[in-house]
C-alpha cells in the first residue's frame, strides 16, 4: 500500500544534474584551501581506516592538519568501518578524547568566570 496525496514529484532527467551541481557549490570554499577550517576550535576528533575508500585516508589528515583542537585516530588495516574494527580501541580512546575536552572546557569556563 502507498500513499497517493502528498507525494513528492516524480524524478527526471534534470535532477542528478542539479544534485551533482548543487554538492559541488556546497562544497566550494572560496579563498586558500582549507582555511576555513582553521575557524573551526571547537575540539574534534576525526576517525578513520587507513584503507577507507569512502571518506579518503588523506581528507582526515588535511582536517587534523587545518583544525586547530583536532585529534586523528587512524587505524591500521582497516576501512570506512574502522571503529566497528576496532571498537574496544575506539571506545577507549573516544572517552579519553571527550573526557579531556571536558577538562578543555572547564578550564576555559573557570578561568573566563575569575
Amino acid at each position: 500500500m502507498s500513499r497517493t496525496e502528498n507525494r513528492d514529484a516524480p524524478i527526471n532527467d534534470k535532477v542528478a544534474p542539479a544534485q551533482i551541481a548543487a554538492i559541488g557549490q556546497w562544497g566550494a570554499h572560496p579563498g586558500e584551501r582549507f582555511a576555513y577550517l582553521r575557524g573551526i576550535t571547537q575540539p574534534t576528533l576525526v576517525v578513520n581506516g587507513n584503507h577507507d575508500v569512502i571518506v579518503y585516508t588523506v581528507n582526515s589528515l588535511y582536517l587534523v592538519q587545518n583544525m586547530p583542537n583536532a585529534k586523528l585516530i587512524l587505524y591500521p588495516d582497516a576501512n570506512h568501518g574502522s571503529w566497528y574494527e576496532y571498537h574496544e580501541d575506539f571506545v577507549f580512546e573516544t572517552n579519553r578524547f571527550l573526557d579531556e575536552s571536558d577538562k578543555i572546557a572547564t578550564g576555559t569556563t573557570s578561568a573566563a568566570a575569575d
